[in-house]
């Protein structure tokens, strides 16, 4: 339970939007439990699409950052 009030309190504290904690045994290579779930986790993220006008306008034409708030 300590671990848990643990992670929630970095993942207030921190301002994050997603947190995983993943644990993989030596000795159970076979499993891969970490590379499983990260898969899914990609797979995931591959299908969010970002507005091209919101993101984009923090940069000038040479890609430097003019727009701190957004970057």
């Amino acid at each position: 339970m300590k671990n848990i009030i643990q992670y929630t309190y970095f993942f207030r504290v921190l301002n994050l939007d997603y947190l995983t904690i993943r644990t993989h045994v030596s000795d159970q290579n076979m499993y891969n439990l970490i590379k499983r779930n990260m898969t899914s986790l990609s797979a995931k993220l591959a299908g969010i699409t970002l507005p091209v006008g919101k993101f984009r306008s923090h940069l000038n034409s040479q890609g430097n950052i003019i727009d701190i708030e957004l970057a």
